[in-house]
């Protein structure tokens, strides 16, 4: 397995798991802003809990590849790679999702979505940075 997929996959699994641990500790639902994206890209609904749940993953979990790659090209020093890894996913949720109407702008965030972003995009950097 080359860097950049062992990367993806730790930072998959890591981003993941401190998703179920946030929404365990916080009584949060799981989010439903990646099926709302897609639906929005798409033009019509997904209908079925199981296939929206899928696709949810997917979504989330395409967060990873792109840190990953984002993270290899950044260059030799881990700061770089660690930087890379960590503005990717959060410019995608801060910029793209807002963009396309599906969920609010970053100066619209309460104080606890700013420190569940951070704290989730932070995992999944570090694991990324990690594995390369």
């Amino acid at each position: 397995m080359n860097n950049v997929a062992r990367a993806s996959a730790s930072g998959a699994i890591t981003f993941a798991a401190a998703q179920l641990i946030d929404m365990r500790l916080t009584g949060r639902p799981s989010s439903d802003t990646p099926v709302r994206a897609v639906e929005k890209l798409i033009g019509h609904p997904v209908r079925g809990p199981l296939l929206r749940d899928v696709l949810a993953y997917g979504v989330q979990s395409s967060l990873a590849p792109s840190a990953a790659a984002a993270a290899s090209l950044a260059g030799g020093r881990r700061t770089r790679r660690l930087g890379a890894a960590f503005l990717t996913p959060l410019a995608f949720v801060a910029l793209v999702n807002p963009a396309l109407g599906v969920s609010t702008w970053p100066w619209q965030w309460t104080a606890a979505d700013w420190v569940r972003e951070l704290t989730l995009k932070s995992a999944l950097a570090i694991a990324v940075t990690a594995a390369l």
